[in-house]
């Protein structure tokens, strides 16, 4: 019995310098690791990309925004700048042209074009040449296609009507199909009216619908 009890107390030292080793151990590694790390408060990717994409002269609130950003996304038009789209500013014949050529996906049109005032080479030099060859816009009688010169309300109309064949400058506020220049935002909401309209019966209308689904357009120029 004592040789038993002596035995207890050896082992009992033992069991004890065991668990103060343990604890020593748990507590350096504790201090190691440090505090947890706090909650990431940075916004998640997703919701900075859909913040992108806007003009800083088209407020959300504004009649033209969702046809400013449609015909943006789709590459129908353009901005002036990265962050402008200028929608108050008139529009040319040179950005009608190119913005009906987008629509119509580009298309290359083998034809002969000699207007004294479109270079090879420009933004709408291609746009140009095929609206020449559909005789949508022609040039004048002096061998000038004016690409530069404003279209008028009017124009405006009656070229979108030859076009899709549909009222689509119908209820855009301050268009009155008049002699007064279009703008650049009343272009764009002609173009969404008629991406809207529940009837794409015509041509026109099948080419519009297949580019206005394309994504991924770049924006190296401008209309």
């Amino acid at each position: 019995m004592k040789g038993e009890m002596n035995e207890r107390i050896h082992v009992l030292p033992v069991i004890l310098c065991l668990l103060l080793l343990l604890e020593i151990t748990a507590c350096g590694a504790a201090k190691n690791e440090g505090p947890a790390p706090a909650p990431s408060s940075a916004p998640a990717a997703s919701l900075a990309v859909g913040q992108g994409g806007r003009f800083s002269d088209v407020p959300e609130g504004a009649w033209y925004a969702g046809a400013v950003e449609y015909c943006r996304r789709n590459g129908i038009m353009n901005g002036v700048s990265d962050t402008a789209f200028a929608p108050e500013e008139t529009l040319t014949r040179a950005m009608l042209v190119t913005i009906l050529w987008r629509q119509a996906q580009k298309p290359v049109v083998n034809y002969l074009m000699q207007f004294s005032d479109v270079p090879e080479g420009q933004w709408y030099s291609e746009a140009v040449r095929w609206a020449a060859s559909e005789k949508l816009v022609g040039g004048y009688g002096d061998g000038r296609f004016g690409t530069n010169d404003p279209i008028t309300q009017e124009h405006l109309n009656l070229i979108f009507q030859r076009y899709t064949d549909q009222p689509v400058t119908d209820g855009i506020p301050g268009f009155d199909g008049g002699s007064k220049p279009a703008a650049r935002a009343q272009a764009a909401m002609a173009v969404m009216n008629y991406a809207l309209l529940p009837q794409q019966g015509t041509a026109g209308g099948e080419v519009l619908v297949a580019y206005f689904s394309a994504t991924g357009t770049t924006r190296t120029e401008t209309t």
